[in-house]
């Protein structure tokens, strides 16, 4: 279990961030960031993640040697019978993608130094599906513009879906994980774990099914 380390948690008022808080050891110190307000001790709510990210990276830069853990994430696909309108492609993009990147990017700028970014991604950031094209691109996106800065230590976490309020009403499979769960695998890889991973084999071996299978057959048996 982590212990005695600085966590910034970013998007801190998610049904995913607030399991990890509940699950963090409190031998730790916790520093969060949101658009709502918190009972958090070290709290900073905001009212745009971009028109208020000077204030974000004056925040982070206060903390000593964090890890930053980026809870802002948005999926509007998989429902059955509808696809994303252009306001729910619009913000899938900016939450997913342009929101941490470039907060990343700023406190890059800044010279603020961290011990590790963390992600929250997906398996669909393997290859780009029919029926999630625009989350599974906007991970993507993330994850190769992430790499292009150069980071001394990061960490991507590719879950199958989370189940929370917001995927309520989404296809369902074997991948699904509970919240709680993971929460679980979330704060037990926040410090051994660094580069790409899984939280589990049969995530990692869908997505190596996924890459290799050429896209035509993915649409066709609407996988």
């Amino acid at each position: 279990m982590i212990k005695n380390k600085n966590i910034v948690i970013i998007g801190s008022s998610s049904e995913l961030a607030q399991e990890v808080l509940q699950q963090i050891n409190l031998e730790n110190s916790i520093f969060s960031i949101s658009l709502k307000e918190s009972n958090e001790t070290n709290h900073l709510k905001v009212s745009n993640y971009l028109e208020d990210a000077t204030s974000i990276v004056e925040f982070i830069s206060s903390v000593d040697d964090p890890i930053v853990v980026f809870f802002n994430g948005y999926l509007a696909e998989n429902r059955p019978l509808q696809n994303p309108s252009s306001s729910e492609i619009v913000k899938t993009l900016e939450i997913n993608y342009v929101v941490p990147y470039n907060l990343t990017a700023m406190i890059l700028k800044n010279n603020i130094n961290i011990s590790k970014f963390v992600f929250i991604s997906s398996f669909a950031a393997v290859k780009q599906r029919n029926k999630n094209f625009v989350y599974g691109y906007s991970k993507k996106l993330l994850e190769d513009s992430i790499m292009s800065l150069k980071l001394n230590n990061y960490l991507f976490i590719r879950f199958g879906k989370i189940k929370t309020s917001m995927s309520i009403n989404h296809n369902s499979s074997f991948l699904d994980l509970d919240k709680k769960k993971a929460a679980n695998i979330i704060v037990k890889f926040l410090e051994p774990k660094s580069g790409i991973v899984y939280p589990n084999v049969s995530t990692k071996l869908l997505s190596i099914f996924i890459k290799v299978i050429p896209s035509p057959v993915i649409k066709y048996f609407n996988i």
